[in-house]
């Protein structure tokens, strides 16, 4: 072997030897990278985030290449996280009843398995074997990508307020779904509740709407205020126009639903306005 073949061996063994130290240092870059984001998740009691760790690609290949060098600690921290999730899960529904309490943010109702109830039509709720977490109310449901207990908190506070946080004067509500109902209807004839409350989000929006019909000028009147709305209605015991027009809603099942105080309700369908 001459020297210019010793030279070249030698040359190829150093680019092989860098190449595997350099996917060597990549790997390991990477799996400590993920193991700061579990431990992480870990400390911010974020359970959701913890599973989702160990479905991802990365924890199989750091497992099965033992990048770390401790594939069996990994292994029994895995088999630990479903009882973690567990126990997470139970913290995070008492942190929100407290958290409610706090902010007057009522009722909130857990029946201890899929759901934590909260203001009537906020449903926090939890998956089958820890996997996903969501938040559901008449008109959208979402699922959430943590489970940190703060920020969760805050996503049910924006809909509460957007929900219960506007003012409500009785009087002027049942006026102007008396209107909206006669947009769709005759006095004494029944109509489709849900077409009413179309009726009534067509006049709430403003002229500039009408011109382009671009939803992002709309203003929200979503199901969830609907709702919200006939429930204080109800609640106010106010039923009757300046016309003299009584309202009567009629229940029946596929309408909308509305919460009384205490967390039950009524599905209504029908709805109609008599004169007096």
């Amino acid at each position: 072997m001459n020297d210019q073949t010793h030279r070249l061996t030698i040359r190829d063994r150093a680019d092989e030897l860098l190449k595997r130290a350099v996917g060597l240092q990549t790997s390991l870059q990477k799996a400590v990278k993920w193991l700061k984001r579990l431990t992480q998740a870990i400390h911010m009691e974020d359970w959701l985030q913890v599973q989702n760790f160990f479905a991802q690609k990365a924890y199989t290949q750091i497992k099965e290449q033992d990048t770390l060098g401790f594939a069996s600690e990994l292994q029994a921290i895995e088999d630990e996280a479903q009882k973690y999730a567990v126990d997470a899960q139970i913290q995070l529904r008492k942190y929100i009843k407290e958290a409610c309490q706090k902010e007057g943010i009522t009722p909130v109702i857990d029946d201890g398995t899929g759901a934590l109830t909260v203001a009537r039509l906020i449903k926090l709720r939890f998956g089958t074997r820890s996997k996903n977490l969501k938040i559901e109310t008449i008109s959208k449901r979402f699922s959430l990508t943590s489970a940190e207990r703060k920020a969760v908190f805050q996503r049910i506070v924006e809909l509460y307020r957007k929900i219960w946080g506007r003012s409500f004067d009785p009087q002027q509500f049942v006026q102007r779904l008396y209107e909206a109902y006669r947009d769709v209807s005759e006095d004494g004839k029944e109509a489709q509740l849900s077409e009413v409350h179309d009726a009534y989000w067509r006049s709430s929006q403003p002229k500039v709407f009408f011109e382009t019909y671009d939803l992002d000028r709309a203003r929200d009147y979503t199901a969830d205020m609907f709702s919200a709305d006939l429930a204080r209605l109800l609640e106010s015991r106010v039923a009757t126009t300046k016309e003299g027009k009584k309202l009567h809603l009629a229940t029946h099942g596929g309408g909308l639903p509305v919460y009384d105080s205490q967390g039950g309700y009524q599905t209504y369908k029908f709805i109609r306005f008599d004169p007096t």
